[in-house]
């Protein structure tokens, strides 16, 4: 039986000190099926994505949470700020955050949007949650392994 490929401490991109648009999730509005789940969402989107672009290279799409009220108009019947997580990328061309942030609308119920541009500083909690390398999406599974994205479980809310 063959072991599965990992990466072990890749090169993740990043780029200190650089203003990033980002894409705010109200994770306190996410459908009920995404909560505590959501970044598989983030994960099968980069897949849909590589598949149809033919993109070579490496890069990271890195979170980053905090409480938050530019999200509630999303949610006026709980007019109150809550808690979101932001998320960045590197590497990646300039038209697939618009792309991203569109297909995560869907799927999250317009919880989700770019409604800043955020400093990429590392020191205030940035956390890489994809990375895309050797033609492949990998997801985190501990501090600094990798395993390729299983690809299965579809996505539901208008995707």
């Amino acid at each position: 039986m063959q072991t599965p490929p990992i990466l072990e401490f890749p090169e993740l991109e990043w780029t200190e000190g650089t203003p990033r648009p980002a894409i705010e999730v109200s994770i306190d509005f996410l459908p009920k099926e995404f909560q505590g789940d959501w970044h598989r969402v983030v994960h099968a989107l980069m897949a849909e994505w590589l598949r149809k672009n033919r993109f070579k290279m490496r890069a990271t799409i890195w979170m980053w949470g905090c409480v938050s009220a530019n999200m509630i108009s999303r949610h006026p019947n709980n007019p109150q700020p809550s808690w979101s997580d932001f998320l960045i990328q590197f590497g990646l061309p300039t038209e697939f955050l618009p792309w991203l942030e569109q297909r995560l609308a869907a799927v999250f119920e317009r919880q989700a949007g770019i409604t800043e541009v955020l400093p990429a500083v590392r020191e205030n909690g940035w956390t890489a949650i994809c990375h895309v390398e050797q033609e492949r999406v990998w997801t985190l599974i501990d501090a600094d392994t990798w395993a390729p994205l299983k690809e299965g479980r579809k996505l539901k809310k208008g995707s």
